[in-house]
Formats: C-alpha cells, structure tokens, sequence
C-alpha cells in the first residue's frame, strides 16, 4: 500500500502503536503486548546509543580538526 500513513513509523514507535491497539485490554497490556514494548524499548536504546555513538565521534574529529576553538 503506497499511502499507508504507518509506514512512515518508524520501527519503534510501530511496535508501540501495536501493543497499545491490538494487545491492550482496560488500560493493561496482555503478555504479547508487553513484549512488543519490550522490543520497542530495545531498539529505541540501541538507536540511542548508536546516535550517541556517531556523536562522540563527530565530537572527536571536531577536536582532532580543531574545529571546536
């Protein structure tokens, strides 16, 4: 489906909107829906830290340029 508006969620944030709409009963997540948010805070950590990552990294070849008098 070319206009379908979810594929423009990314990974994490798609999890999240399954687990909230399809595996949630009274305000409680069944067993599969925690799991989706498990998953979902996982790869959110990882995109953190991988960003984080790439940062540093920027951070350090600024310093080794002295580009950050």
């Amino acid at each position: 489906m070319v206009d379908n508006p979810y594929n423009e969620l990314n990974d994490h944030t798609f999890l999240i909107y399954l687990a909230q709409n399809d595996y949630m009963i009274d305000g409680h997540f069944l067993p599969e829906g925690e799991r989706l948010m498990q998953i979902a805070n996982k790869i959110k950590l990882k995109q953190m830290e991988e960003s984080r990552a790439a940062m540093d990294r920027l951070a350090q070849l600024d310093e080794e340029l002295g580009l950050n008098d």
